[in-house]
């Protein structure tokens, strides 16, 4: 008998990586790697905006594009 391990969206997704692409005066943007959702802040100084978008990205929870469009296998609205 073999034993088949049913994959999770969890296992297709890359690893959560949080990387900071912009530090502007007053605006600083961060990205999730593995689903590319967006984090701005505009706190001043630029350590507390640093805070504020590592607490956000550690909050979120990572979807899929198809999730993200409502784009669901085997359901159908209507």
């Amino acid at each position: 008998m073999v034993v088949v391990k049913r994959r999770s969206r969890f296992d297709l997704m890359p690893a959560r990586n949080l990387r900071i692409v912009k530090r502007e005066l007053g605006l600083m943007l961060g990205i999730c790697e593995a689903c590319n959702k967006q984090f701005r802040s505009h706190i001043h100084p630029p350590s507390q905006a640093e805070w504020e978008i590592k607490i956000l990205f550690e909050r979120h929870t990572c979807k899929t594009l198809a999730e993200r469009l409502g784009i669901m296998r085997g359901s159908r609205e209507g």
